[in-house]
């Protein structure tokens, strides 16, 4: 499969949505709605033809994975997602200067030996999004991507001819990273019979 500028368009949107996307939020991203055009009439929801195209030339390749049909049966799926597929992995994390071997064969011991690989490196994967919270990560996708629109709306033209905006989003941990790297909390306790007992 040739990698085309596109793809590295649409794995850079997932990636931002923390590594988990509908499909219909692909078109928030202005380089991905440049390129692939909705038809007039189209429902605001859907994704153009072309998009969905490239998509599953992707997939096919292992650059981006979707719910297979055992999942859409018995997980909550509560619309067209897609996530980072191995492949898309790797490219990702060579673009942060993270190299790994890639496996030969993509069966499941092989893609838990990758993303142990790259979480030694240094780069989080997730292989399966949170079925069970899903909904919440779209939610909290579709917040911060209309969090940022409106925010972009709100610059003005100084004098000088910049554009100033009055607020900017400075850095935005997302739910990924606590999950990968949690916090640690020790604390102590006293027992009933005046033990002290430490927790983490």
């Amino acid at each position: 499969m040739p990698f085309l500028e596109d793809d590295r368009h649409i794995l850079k949107a997932i990636e931002y949505c923390d590594q988990v996307a509908a499909r219909r939020q692909l078109m928030q991203f202005p380089k991905i709605a440049g390129r692939y055009k909705r038809w007039s009439g189209q429902a605001p929801n859907t994704i153009p033809r072309g998009l969905e195209k490239r998509l599953a030339v992707m997939k096919e390749g292992s650059y981006i994975e979707w719910p297979s049909k055992e999942q859409r049966k018995t997980r909550p799926i509560p619309e067209s997602v897609v996530w980072i597929g191995p492949r898309g992995a790797l490219w990702l994390a060579a673009q942060r200067g993270i190299y790994v071997e890639e496996p030969k064969k993509l069966n499941e011991y092989q893609q838990r030996k990758l993303k142990r690989d790259l979480k030694k490196q240094g780069f989080r994967w997730m292989r399966q999004p949170r079925f069970n919270e899903l909904s919440h990560d779209l939610l909290m996708t579709d917040l911060r991507l209309k969090l940022e629109r409106d925010l972009a709306e709100g610059a003005w033209i100084a004098e000088t001819g910049e554009i100033v905006q009055q607020f900017v989003i400075t850095e935005q941990v997302l739910d990924g990273d606590f999950r990968s790297e949690p916090d640690e909390v020790t604390y102590n306790l006293v027992g009933a019979k005046g033990k002290k007992l430490q927790k983490d």
